[in-house]
Formats: C-alpha cells, structure tokens, sequence
C-alpha cells in the first residue's frame, strides 16, 4: 500500500513540531521543574558569547538538547553548572 503525504499533512506535521518545541521553552502549566532555554537566552543569561557556548558545549561543561539545528539548555543543568563551578 502506498501513501501519499500532502502539503496539508506536512504543514500539520511541522506545525505539531513547532507547537511542542514551544511547550518546552515555555511552558504554560505553570511547572517550572523543567524548562528549556535556547542557546541566545543561555548566552544573555552567563553573560557570555555564542562562541563561547559552543566551547563549553564541545568540552562537555554543558548538558544540551539538539533538535534540528537549535540547541536546548536545561535551568536545572545550569544552575547545577554554576553551582560546581562556584569558587569558595
């Protein structure tokens, strides 16, 4: 059997996608226990530059998500980041 995808499934399909990916950078029922951050509110956020997120993504000193070509940051990663890192 043969299936045929239509324009209509694949804009439903991408729209789908993109609402999910929404639900995970923001989400609206209030659980604040698992929030994503993208790449450009991480670099706002440590004060520091792209390149230098991609470093600390390379050398492992960041967990994170891909999907697609977006990259994902966890708050609870970062805070527990900054909390390894914190100089007594």
């Amino acid at each position: 059997m043969v299936q045929i995808a239509t324009i209509e499934d694949l804009q439903r399909v991408k729209d789908e996608i993109i609402d999910e990916i929404k639900s995970l950078i923001n989400p609206e029922n209030g659980d604040s226990s698992v929030k994503y951050l993208k790449s450009s509110q991480v670099c706002n956020l440590l004060k520091i530059s792209s390149g230098k997120l991609k470093d600390m993504r390379k050398k492992g000193q960041i967990p994170f998500a891909r999907i697609g070509g977006m990259f994902f940051y966890r708050v609870d990663d970062i805070n527990r980041m900054m909390e390894k890192n914190l100089v007594k």
